[in-house]
């Protein structure tokens, strides 16, 4: 990939997500029970757990879309606050991506004009994010012609959306269920695209699913409910760590 891509793969191993005793509430319904999440660089963590145990509210205080009630997060070593200010948006546009269960891509687009959204918007050059774009597909083992997205298949669209989501360079890689409107096929596609990122970039991958395949190819596996995050045991035998 680009030098950016380079210089990622070629870190050492470090401490991407720190979650320390977050507490979310709605009501008197307490959704997050102080809890904690480390991540860190070159892993997959898979998150499960039943609808409504809270990995969606756990997802947007991680992304600073929701005010926690106490904890702290940091992101490479940078306090992540809830809200619309400066900090917090440079923190989400430099340190992390984001893949969508749908993708949400824009149809009327090509895939390289989808891929290099977030850099324009970073205040990337044109010209460089399209480099940066393409280099990125190739990297992933894509062709793509200059159609509309809109004519590519499901599993296509999601490794574009894929493709968007390191654009640049995150040291974290946030995939929501990217696999979940996926026939068998196209989740093992996927899924091969993911579990090969960590390696080649040096990021972290924080991955909900529902889908038990999915899950067991994490590092580690952590299971949301009640509030609490609990380690549960890889096909290997091996507990995932805390």
């Amino acid at each position: 990939m680009d030098a950016n891509s380079s210089a990622t793969a070629s870190r050492p191993a470090k401490e991407v997500l720190a979650v320390q005793g977050l507490t979310v509430s709605f009501g008197e319904r307490t959704v997050l029970d102080t809890l904690d999440l480390t991540m860190q660089a070159s892993t997959i963590t898979a998150l499960i757990g039943p609808s409504g145990s809270g990995k969606s509210t756990l997802l947007s205080a991680i992304l600073g879309l929701l005010r926690a009630d106490a904890g702290s997060i940091t992101i490479c070593d940078e306090a992540m606050q809830a809200g619309n200010s400066a900090s917090t948006a440079r923190i989400r546009r430099e340190h992390i991506g984001m893949v969508f269960q749908d993708g949400y891509l824009i149809d009327e687009l090509t895939p390289v004009e989808n891929i290099i959204v977030p850099a324009l918007v970073a205040g990337v050059p044109a010209a460089d994010a399209e480099e940066r774009a393409r280099a990125i597909l190739a990297e992933l083992g894509l062709t793509v012609q200059e159609r509309a997205t809109s004519s590519f298949s499901g599993g296509e669209r999601q490794r574009i959306a894929i493709a968007r989501a390191l654009i640049n360079s995150p040291q974290l890689l946030i995939a929501d269920e990217p696999t979940g409107s996926l026939d068998p096929a196209n989740r093992d596609r996927v899924m091969d695209t993911l579990m090969a990122l960590p390696t080649q970039l040096g990021c972290a991958i924080l991955l909900v699913t529902h889908d038990p395949v999915v899950a067991q190819r994490a590092d580690h596996v952590m299971a949301l409910a009640d509030g609490k995050l609990t380690a549960t045991v890889h096909q290997s035998g091996q507990a995932a760590d805390r």
